[in-house]
C-alpha cells in the first residue's frame, strides 16, 4: 500500500501539546507502524508554517527532514519515505522553509491549504473554532489575539504566497494539492492554476466538481 498522505510522523514527535519525543526515535516508531500496517511507501506529510497554535509544528518539519535525510542511506527505514509538503499560506516564514527543501528528490507532493478561522475550509465556522480551541485549554483572550493574527496574516501572505508557490512546484514538476475545497469556485480556481488534485473537498458541491473535472 502506498499512503500519500499520514501526519503520523507529527504525532510520534508530539504526542501531547505540551510534550515532544526525541525527533528520532519518532520516526523510527512512524516507520515500524507503517510497515505493520502494510504500507511499503510512506508520503510523510509534514506542515511548513505557523498557524498560531501549533508553533512546534515548524521544528517537527526542520527535525523529520533532518532525521530522514541521514537514516534513509543507514538502510534503518523499513519502508520507502518520501515528502508531502503542506504549506500554510498565511503562513510568512513557510516560502522561505520551502525553498531549503523543494530541490531535494525527496519531495514528491506538495499542498497549500489556508487554515485561517472564519475564511474557508475547515474552519468557516468561526464560533467553532473558537469552541475547539477553548476545549484544547486556550483562554478567551488567547483565541482572540491569535484569530485576530491569523486573519491579518492571511489578508497579507495567502495571494502572493499561493503565487509564488504554484509558480516553484510546478517548475519542478512535483504533484501540486489543494486543501478543504469549499465551493465550485475554488475547484474552478485550483484547476486554472495547474493543481491537479482536490485532497479533502469540504462540501459535496467541491467534490462533485473536482469529480466532474478530473
Amino acid at each position: 500500500m502506498i499512503d500519500l498522505h499520514t501526519d503520523n510522523l507529527e504525532r510520534q514527535a508530539q504526542p501531547r501539546s505540551s510534550a515532544r519525543w526525541p525527533s528520532r526515535s519518532a520516526l523510527l516508531i512512524h516507520d515500524a507502524q507503517c510497515a505493520a500496517a502494510g504500507i511499503t511507501t510512506v508520503f510523510d506529510a509534514l506542515c511548513l508554517g505557523d498557524i498560531g497554535f501549533e508553533k512546534e509544528r515548524n521544528q517537527t518539519f526542520l527535525d523529520g527532514y533532518a532525521d530522514l535525510c541521514a537514516l534513509r542511506p543507514t538502510g534503518a527505514l523499513k519502508v520507502e519515505h518520501f515528502l508531502h509538503l503542506r504549506c500554510e499560506l498565511p503562513a510568512a516564514e513557510m516560502p522561505d522553509m520551502l525553498d531549503e527543501v523543494i530541490d531535494d528528490p525527496l519531495v514528491k507532493l506538495i499542498s497549500v491549504m489556508d487554515h485561517s478561522p472564519g475564511i474557508g475550509g475547515q474552519y468557516k465556522d468561526e464560533a467553532r473554532y473558537r469552541r475547539m480551541r477553548a476545549a484544547e485549554g486556550f483562554s478567551p483572550d488567547e483565541i482572540e489575539h491569535v484569530i485576530t493574527a491569523l486573519k491579518s496574516a492571511h489578508h497579507e501572505n495567502h495571494r502572493k504566497n499561493r503565487s509564488r508557490i504554484v509558480k516553484r512546484t510546478l517548475a519542478r514538476g512535483i504533484k501540486l494539492a489543494s486543501h478543504d475545497d469549499h465551493s465550485e469556485e475554488d475547484v474552478i480556481q485550483n484547476e486554472a492554476d495547474g493543481i491537479s488534485i482536490a485532497e479533502f473537498p469540504v462540501s459535496l458541491v467541491a467534490a462533485k466538481a473536482a469529480k466532474a473535472r478530473g
